[in-house]
């Protein structure tokens, strides 16, 4: 393996990313596999964060309405 490789990025593996919200690490080998995009389109959230952002968003919106 060449000197500065990573070994997990050869075998299809991608580095672990950080929810924007929570902080917590979403990746392969993390309790979160898959990063969402944001709903704003700024960064990624893990899943529990994604539902809360739009919960939230569903809320503002109705209140606006009132």
């Amino acid at each position: 393996m060449p000197q500065g490789e990573n070994p997990r990025e050869r075998a299809g593996q991608t580095r672990p990313v950080q929810c924007r919200e929570c902080t917590i690490f979403i990746g392969e080998d993390y309790q979160e596999k898959v990063p969402i995009p944001a709903p704003d389109g700024k960064g990624v959230v893990c899943w529990r964060c994604y539902e809360s952002l739009v919960r939230t968003a569903e809320r503002q919106a109705t209140q606006s309405e009132r």
